[in-house]
């Protein structure tokens, strides 16, 4: 069985399950396991998979046709895939970009994630958005024997762990200090590299995404440490336990990260300033999201 033939199964911890065509790697017995959220963003499929937020969470794209472009080395935000796995309408029978190296379902395949295509993406969408993101499992069906798949896969949902309270700083970080001298992209050359730098910035990894690293480094010189030294916050949104982290990112970089923090700069500042912080319900992740300047009420638009 080709991976466009394969059955593949999504189940929610509610009970509900949505039946498609198995994408990625349809060999893994364990399937993909994690909270299920959807995002809304039209392009950049390639830069949420690598997302270091979405580790432990099966993503679902709302834009129906996913895959068209392919995928290529340099539209990466970290080392690997850290999503849990990916839900979409449609995948593209060919790919057709003149950047692209590889097609999506093998790029899921070599990294060992699976995923689901031909489900009902607003009916899930709708569902999340109205009762908040859930646990889900995601199995391939297809030439196992399993005579009770939809079964099996609601009970792994089920038995999964909550994210809220899972330390998954530790999980994106780095192992070790690294420089980062790739600047931004330019056709025919691809990153550049950057050198004579104005300031030397040194940066927290939870999680820092490639393109932060990338368009920050036109200011400086980086060098990243794992999960706390000094100024900048990388990108983990997910839950996560930032009470030890408190005091370090408090001693050496309260100041800058207020002027510079990203992503989980803020819960980390939050926690020290002694109020408290929670997930917003829904699941919704985006290219932008809404908020309000609450001194002047005044509506903005930010970066996920």
């Amino acid at each position: 069985m080709t991976s466009a033939s394969v059955p593949a199964i999504l189940a929610l911890a509610d009970g509900t399950v949505f039946r498609g065509r198995a994408i990625g790697a349809t060999s893994a017995a364990e399937g993909s396991i994690g909270e299920v959220v959807f995002n809304t963003a039209m392009t950049g499929y390639q830069e949420i998979l690598t997302d270091p937020s979405y580790a432990g969470q099966i993503v679902t794209l709302t834009y129906p046709h996913v895959g068209n472009t392919g995928v290529n080395p340099e539209d990466v935000e970290s080392r690997r895939i850290f999503a849990a796995g990916l839900v979409i309408r449609d995948l593209p029978r060919l790919a057709s970009n003149w950047r692209s190296t590889q097609d999506l379902s093998s790029y899921l395949r070599d990294a060992g994630v699976l995923g689901i295509c031909d489900i009902d993406t607003r009916k899930l969408t709708r569902m999340l958005r109205e009762k908040g993101a859930q646990n889900g499992c995601v199995i391939a069906a297809g030439g196992s024997g399993r005579t009770d798949a939809a079964a099996e896969a609601v009970a792994r949902a089920r038995a999964a762990p909550s994210m809220s309270g899972l330390d998954l700083a530790k999980v994106v970080s780095c192992d070790a200090p690294y420089d980062w001298n790739g600047g931004s992209w330019a056709l025919g050359s691809g990153y550049r590299t950057r050198q004579g730098d104005r300031f030397h910035v040194v940066a927290y990894d939870y999680g820092i995404k490639h393109s932060i690293l990338r368009l920050r480094r036109e200011l400086g010189e980086w060098r990243a440490f794992r999960r706390s030294r000094i100024a900048v916050n990388g990108a983990e949104t997910a839950p996560v336990r930032l009470e030890r982290r408190r005091e370090s990112a408090a001693q050496r970089a309260v100041d800058v990260m207020r002027r510079a923090g990203l992503a989980s700069a803020w819960p980390v500042l939050v926690t020290w300033d002694q109020a408290c912080n929670h997930r917003l319900d829904g699941g919704r992740f985006g290219g932008s999201e809404r908020f309000q300047r609450l001194a002047r009420k005044r509506p903005c638009l930010g970066g996920k």
